[in-house]
């Protein structure tokens, strides 16, 4: 009788975690969407209102979850905050105020993507809510951008969605583009699939697929129309890098003979280069040649004057939130033209060293590698289970920072929201894989 209690109280406990996961794996990502439609949340009160939100989710998921479910995202969640605050008090406090928000927002959103991937069952709900979403977004944001385009005088206009930055929305764009790629490249690891006629492959492709193609077609076609030229060809390389890589892998494990063609390879390549040409080049935008080289002498510059001011305070840096205020003391009337425009060092590996310093960028590169270990040590076991999130999560982080390098989009809170909860979600997920690969056999 006391067994029988026993098993009911672990099933009872097991159908409200269940329930939770479930909650979770789509509340996030509507929350994520919301924010992006908020300018990305970049505002103090917006932002504030998101993470109290995300708090209030971690602690609730803390009270219901197992403990060892999210024994890491504590650990981000504390360093974080515990870091950034630190900072945070050399630099521009009422500034400050808002970062510290992001980031502890950053790592909540992480901390339950842990708890999320760590589930059974709980990164499939999570990937097809993010699919879902981010279709959302993409589809909105080009009814938007039509909107705009047919009230514009010019030819000009460039879709951004709510970002009021067109080279926020490629980078979220490029994300949306991975997620949808990824999700559909996992259907060529069913042997059940492969085994089926070109006709029947292609049918259940569109019907249990559909909505990770049509993410994949509209995202990428509202890429195109940001006219980002970093954006679109580090989304481009990011997504047919995987894309290749993938499909490379299934056919040399003999999983999908008709991809050992060659004429599929080298149309592939190919498609790749005209797209990537089309990406840079005057059929896109007629002044890209003048505008690449006004931009990459300005941000040239920009980056020498900003190294000099980061050489000042290289240890702790200017403190958090502290960007404006040393872009104002280091404008001159020779920079002014370069520096004045800037809302963002358009570069956040510099950004970061400017407000944060050695010390504080090597805490966030610190939890970059407590995120990345089970990740890579997943990829190298020899587990059964699909791995494609694992590596959708390395093709997102070469593209964020990437574009990072000449942009700012890590520095808007919804991207970096988004971004920090497919790290935990892969994070999580690859420790699964490597608690249930070192179980012995039974």
């Amino acid at each position: 009788m006391i067994r029988d209690t026993r098993m009911e109280k672990t099933s009872a406990s097991v159908s409200v975690e269940s329930i939770m996961i479930l909650l979770l794996s789509w509340v996030i990502p509507i929350l994520l969407l919301a924010a992006h439609f908020k300018a990305g949340a970049d505002i103090a009160v917006i932002a504030a209102v998101f993470v109290a939100i995300f708090c209030g989710l971690f602690i609730l998921a803390s009270l219901v979850l197992r403990f060892e479910n999210i024994r890491l995202g504590i650990a981000i969640i504390a360093g974080l905050f515990l870091t950034w605050l630190g900072l945070g008090l050399f630099g521009n406090w009422h500034q400050a105020q808002h970062e510290i928000l992001c980031l502890t927002g950053a790592g909540g959103v992480t901390a339950l993507g842990y708890a999320i991937g760590r589930t059974p069952g709980g990164l499939k709900q999570a990937w097809s809510a993010l699919i879902w979403t981010l279709l959302a977004f993409a589809v909105v944001a080009a009814i938007l951008f039509s909107l705009q385009f047919s009230d514009a005088r010019s030819l000009s206009a460039r879709l951004s969605g709510a970002f009021e930055s067109p080279n926020t929305a490629a980078t979220l764009l490029g994300i949306a583009m991975l997620v949808g790629a990824s999700k559909l490249l996992v259907r060529f690891q069913d042997a059940r699939f492969i085994a089926r006629q070109r006709g029947d492959r292609i049918t259940q492709l569109a019907q249990k697929e559909f909505a990770s193609i049509v993410l994949l077609v509209v995202a990428g076609g509202c890429l195109l129309f940001t006219i980002s030229r970093a954006g679109i060809v580090f989304s481009l390389l990011a997504v047919f890098a995987l894309i290749g890589f993938e499909l490379a892998r299934i056919s040399r494990r003999g999983q999908a003979s008709i991809l050992k063609r060659k004429r599929v390879a080298i149309g592939f390549v190919l498609l790749a280069l005209i797209v990537l040409a089309l990406a840079v080049s005057g059929e896109i935008n007629p002044n890209v040649e003048e505008a690449l080289l006004e931009n990459a002498s300005g941000r040239i510059e920009a980056n020498e004057i900003y190294w000099g001011v980061f050489a000042e305070k290289p240890w702790f840096g200017h403190g958090l939130g502290s960007f404006n205020a040393v872009n104002d003391e280091a404008t001159t009337l020779d920079n002014a033209a370069t520096l004045m425009p800037l809302g963002a060092a358009h570069n956040v590996l510099m950004q970061w060293l400017l407000q944060q310093g050695v010390i504080g960028i090597s805490a966030m590169l610190f939890v970059f590698v407590v995120i990345f270990y089970p990740i890579v040590s997943a990829l190298s076991s020899p587990s059964k289970k699909p791995r494609n999130f694992l590596r959708l999560a390395i093709a997102a982080t070469f593209l964020v920072f990437a574009h990072g390098m000449v942009d700012y989009a890590l520095e808007i809170p919804s991207v970096m929201w988004t971004y920090a909860y497919l790290l935990g979600l892969a994070a999580g997920y690859a420790s699964s894989i490597r608690v249930t690969h070192s179980k012995p056999a039974d």
